[in-house]
């Protein structure tokens, strides 16, 4: 359900979620060794394509989980940020 990826600039961070239906999204970032740190969206989305935006100020570079829940299930990626 994860559509797109994009980072526009080194401090945000696009998605594109194509969603089936109506559901509640999480979404979550974990450093590499999975603790939590930081919520990035939390909601309800409409069923097609959604854009969410969200600032990354303050991540040093690395490899982060991108973790996303839906009702549709959890799906997880691996975002490097570099700066």
């Amino acid at each position: 359900f994860l559509s797109g990826l994009l980072v526009s600039q080194v401090d945000e961070i696009n998605l594109f979620l194509t969603l089936n239906n109506l559901s509640n999204v999480e979404i979550s970032i974990f450093d590499i060794k999975g603790v939590k740190i930081a919520d990035l969206f939390k909601g309800i989305l409409n069923s097609g394509i959604n854009s969410i935006e969200s600032k990354l100020e303050g991540f040093s570079s690395g490899l982060y989980i991108l973790e996303i829940i839906t009702s549709d299930g959890i799906k997880n990626n691996y975002k490097l940020i570099k700066k």
